[in-house]
């Protein structure tokens, strides 16, 4: 009986060694395939790059999202900004023409009225009259009327052309040394005239607002000497020079919109706006002025100011105030004060004005052509 266990107790423990060594082998890491271990590292570490990039591109889309959300609302109160400022702008231009209107005497305004024909009829009937060549005797009669109307496809209404000929054209006096085009507002027309003019005793220190546009055209040409596109004249007395004019001229090889003051028996003007204003804005655009004169011979009491405005897209090319105490705008014998619109040049050199018989071609100003410059929308207010 004692001899017959002992195998069993061996059997026993056989299977126990068995069952320890299988739980063991268990226990080892799993090197059976290392090709398919690789291949889940990869698998798992591309996931996560995968992972990782998503995250980036849904942090990187959010962040462009707030930015473009920042970008709109910037833009949005920029335009309530604009909207804003419009409608402070529009607010005080209201204001303004309130109080011009209410400061308003009388308005003279002068428009053309067909889309051809002579402008003179027109002119004369608003209170205005006109300076041209075939008013001259042995003038350029023979072309007929110097202004004349006609439509504009810019502006899409009848307008006034002011026509110049350089080689047969003098100026109404008969003067060969010069050429004009002009109109200006008739004193000695009544009601239709008068009224709009600064008197002498009556209007000193009246104030008036004088508004018109004009087109040069894109090849106009200028020359050294003076070429006149408006003026601010005087008649009477010391009244040989304008007191302001607005004039085209070549500085230094370029062309130049100037402005110029004329003192009190002075013959030298004053440059208020020279060589920095470039001519060139101004060649085939329509422009809008606006000009502000209180006629006095005392300093403290005259002023002028003038803002012209690119129509097309409000560029402000002239912008001028003259300072306070600085200017006199009535001179010793002055009878009365008016603005004067059209061209006025000078065409040959060496050559006082009154010069009845052409001088020779030697002394005519080089460069200078036929011009036609357009006019339109004249007002003349006269403050109370």
């Amino acid at each position: 009986m004692k001899q017959g266990k002992k195998p069993a107790k061996k059997l026993r423990t056989f299977f126990l060694l068995i069952s320890l060594a299988l739980l063991f082998v268990s226990c080892l890491p799993n090197t059976a395939n290392p090709v398919n271990n690789t291949q889940e590292q990869e698998q798992e570490e591309q996931k996560d790059e995968q992972e990782k990039e998503q995250e980036e591109e849904k942090q990187e889309e959010e962040e462009e999202q707030e930015e473009k959300e920042q970008e709109e609302e910037q833009e949005q109160e920029q335009e309530e900004e604009e909207k804003e400022q419009e409608k402070e702008e529009k607010e005080e231009k209201e204001e303004k023409e309130d109080e011009q209107m209410q400061e308003q005497d009388f308005v003279l305004t002068l428009d053309a009225a067909a889309g051809s024909g002579s402008a003179y009829s027109v002119i004369r009937s608003k209170g205005f009259d006109y300076e041209s060549p075939d008013q001259s005797s042995g003038g350029h009669t023979t072309f007929g009327p110097h202004i004349e109307q006609q439509y504009d496809t810019t502006l899409e209404k009848n307008v006034f052309a002011f026509i110049t000929h350089h080689d047969v054209d003098r100026n109404a006096t008969g003067d060969w040394t010069r050429q004009r085009v002009e109109i200006k507002i008739d004193h000695t027309n009544g009601k239709s005239g008068r009224d709009y003019c600064a008197l002498d005793g009556a209007d000193e220190g009246r104030s008036f607002i004088y508004r018109w546009k004009f087109k040069l055209s894109a090849d106009f040409a200028v020359s050294t000497e003076f070429t006149h596109i408006h003026q601010i004249k005087n008649e009477g007395g010391d009244a040989s020079q304008p007191v302001a004019a607005l004039t085209a001229r070549t500085v230094g090889g370029n062309g130049r919109m100037q402005l110029t003051y004329y003192a009190p028996g002075s013959g030298s003007p004053t440059y208020w706006v020279n060589a920095a204003n470039s001519l060139a804005p101004y060649l085939g655009q329509w422009v809008q002025c606006e000009e502000s004169v209180t006629y006095s011979s005392n300093a403290a009491q005259a002023s002028y100011s003038i803002k012209i405005t690119r129509i097309a897209d409000g560029q402000v090319l002239m912008n001028y105030t003259a300072p306070a105490n600085t200017i006199q705008t009535w001179r010793d014998g002055n009878t009365h004060g008016r603005p004067k619109f059209g061209l006025y040049r000078r065409i040959f050199t060496g050559n006082s004005p009154g010069n009845s018989v052409e001088p020779a071609d030697a002394n005519k100003v080089s460069g200078l052509k036929d011009e036609t410059i357009l006019y339109a929308d004249f007002e003349v207010v006269r403050l109370k």
